[in-house]
């Protein structure tokens, strides 16, 4: 009952998220919301407490702040899962670490903050996508696509797309890609069981070409000047291939 409440089946999933089977096997079934990472729900599920009494939310959420405080190095995925499970209640002593001189006292609870749709936490962030520490940088624009209603969120992120370093402008597309940003344009290469892979335009000042296989393949598109001289596709058999690019295209691609 406990997983049900604090995970429950949304209107497009057919089951229960818990259901149990016996005293001792309870089985699992993903919500679509956690399709693309089960991992991330079976981390909460295992960080999620009996009590679900807001007193005992508050006062454990402030005594996790403090273990992280005393140990920034320490558990800071398995604090940042905890503070998840306890439910938006607890994002005013989550609100206490936005600031704090300890980037990874600062990131785990702006992790939690937004997971868990503080608003708050929107600030700070944005302010985290505009400094200098590039791995930092891409977690906020991942931690900021998580916060819903908010345009100005959004936008800090497309900003991301025209940024001087590659790393940077992928890290944004991914977290934009996740949510069906209008920056990026999708085509579907291959239906059904022919699938072969995703051709996303995004809109950048940077021209880049990019691909990657994780979740799905695609190749990724940055900037309008990046072209295709006539036909890009032949189909040899089964294999989809990549014929010819113009040359200009490839020379701005690998100049960003």
């Amino acid at each position: 009952d406990r997983v049900n409440e604090r995970f429950p089946a949304s209107q497009q999933d057919r089951v229960p998220t818990a259901v149990a089977k016996s005293d001792l096997i309870v089985e699992f079934n993903i919500p679509d919301r956690f399709s693309s990472d089960p991992e991330a729900l079976l981390a909460l599920i295992g960080h999620l407490y009996l009590d679900p009494s807001p007193n005992f939310a508050i006062n454990q959420a402030r005594y996790l702040a403090e273990r992280l405080l005393e140990d920034p190095a320490g558990r800071t995925l398995s604090i940042a899962a905890a503070w998840k499970t306890l439910g938006r209640n607890i994002t005013p002593p989550l609100r206490e670490l936005y600031a704090p001189p300890d980037m990874t006292v600062r990131t785990t609870a702006l992790d939690a903050g937004s997971w868990l749709q503080d608003r708050q936490s929107v600030d700070p962030l944005i302010a985290l996508t505009r400094g200098q520490d590039p791995a930092v940088r891409i977690r906020a624009a991942r931690m900021l696509i998580a916060v819903n209603g908010v345009p100005r969120a959004r936008e800090a992120i497309r900003v991301m797309l025209n940024d001087d370093d590659s790393a940077i402008r992928i890290g944004a597309y991914e977290a934009l890609s996740m949510v069906g940003d209008q920056t990026i344009e999708r085509m579907v290469v291959g239906e059904g069981e022919q699938f072969k892979f995703y051709i996303d335009r995004v809109r950048s000042d940077k021209p880049m070409v990019f691909a990657t296989q994780a979740d799905t393949p695609a190749m990724v598109v940055f900037g309008s000047e990046v072209g295709f001289r006539g036909s890009v596709f032949s189909q040899v058999g089964s294999d989809l291939m990549i014929r010819s690019i113009s040359v200009d295209s490839v020379r701005s691609a690998t100049a960003g």
